[in-house]
């Protein structure tokens, strides 16, 4: 007896040599997970390339939208608000079409969605909106490309006076000059009356400038930084909305996301 129990020992020895590694494992109740052992990728190879090309598709798109500049947040052809309170617009010059605008000096044109004069010497374009808000913000982005002489404004006109004027500018002493300043003023005519010229870096970057105003006080931002805070009208009312600046040599200063909003 002892003797038959061990030829069928000998026996299974002899067949569980004979079978491949892996199944040996599962004879035992065992499998490559379970002895640590990563399994192969069996996924056809064309999903293996897609797999691990998504993340840098991801990453390509995730740069691309931090690469552009924010768009304008203020609402888009609004009708007027409630309340009595009227007026929204922004334009993000997506469109090379200008027809809408009145170039005043100089010819502007819209490229790579910037618009910009394009020659020297000062250059104005103008909108007509319909403007009477108790409150508000008024914005722009504007870059100069260039650092000799020259300044990026947004103007608010009614009945030909200037309402609102909010600007940047740089003059290099190379020009007679001193250097860059913000200018912000209500109600005062055109020009640099009634303005107080703050000194800021000056540069070629974008930069964002803009105007809240609400219960008669108006304040300006460069930035998200506070430069100044007016007291004005408790209501700002307006019929034209202008661009523009002196360029003393080309290119010209460029504009985007230009906008007036609750």
């Amino acid at each position: 007896m002892r003797c038959g129990l061990a030829v069928r020992r000998l026996l299974v020895v002899i067949l569980l040599g004979a079978l491949p590694p892996g199944c040996v494992r599962l004879l035992h109740g065992g499998s490559d997970a379970a002895r640590g052992e990563r399994p192969p990728d069996r996924a056809a190879p064309e999903l293996r390339a897609l797999d691990r090309g998504a993340p840098e598709r991801v990453r390509d798109a995730s740069a691309e939208r931090r690469s552009e500049r924010g768009p304008v947040d203020l609402p888009r052809d609004l009708p007027p608000d409630v309340a009595g309170e009227l007026g929204s617009y922004a334009f993000d010059f997506a469109s090379p079409d200008l027809s809408a605008w009145t170039q005043v000096t100089n010819t502007w044109s819209v490229k790579n969605g910037v618009l910009a004069p394009g020659s020297a010497g000062f250059s104005e374009i103008q909108i007509p909106i319909v403007l009477d808000r108790s409150q508000g913000t008024l914005q722009m982005d504007a870059r100069l490309p260039a650092l000799d002489c020259r300044g990026a404004k947004l103007s608010l006109l009614d009945a030909g006076q200037s309402v609102l004027h909010v600007a940047i500018d740089h003059c290099s002493p190379t020009y007679g000059g001193t250097g860059a300043t913000t200018r912000f003023r209500l109600g005062a005519a055109k020009g640099d009356a009634g303005e107080q010229g703050l000194p800021w870096t000056g540069d070629t970057s974008w930069h964002t400038l803009r105007v809240t105003f609400a219960n008669g006080t108006y304040t300006f931002l460069l930035d998200g930084v506070v430069r100044e805070v007016l007291p004005g009208p408790a209501r700002l009312k307006a019929s034209l909305l202008a661009l523009g600046g002196w360029v003393h040599l080309p290119p010209g200063t460029e504009y985007d996301n230009v906008g007036i909003g609750p």
